[in-house]
């Protein structure tokens, strides 16, 4: 899967099942967490969902808000960790 694939559907299943109010839309960019479009239970099941989509595990500690600022943060984050 390349990066902007894996990108893409991180975008899709965040506005189709976290985003707070989806008609807004939403930018890769854009701070989801600072900006209450998605809460900390939406955090979680999209942890579950890259590890059932992409097999991947993040580790407690890396549950950061750092890491899941942004869909951009987030794949950021998976690249660092060599998750191409």
């Amino acid at each position: 899967m390349t990066m902007v694939t894996r990108r893409r559907t991180i975008m899709e299943y965040v506005s189709a099942e976290l985003l707070i109010d989806p008609e807004e839309g939403l930018d890769e960019h854009e701070e989801i967490l600072a900006s209450g479009r998605i809460d900390s239970m939406s955090v979680m099941r999209l942890v579950f969902f890259i590890k059932d989509e992409f097999s991947i595990t993040i580790p407690n500690e890396d549950l950061v808000v750092e890491n899941f600022q942004s869909i951009d943060a987030l794949d950021r984050y998976l690249r660092r960790y060599g998750h191409d």
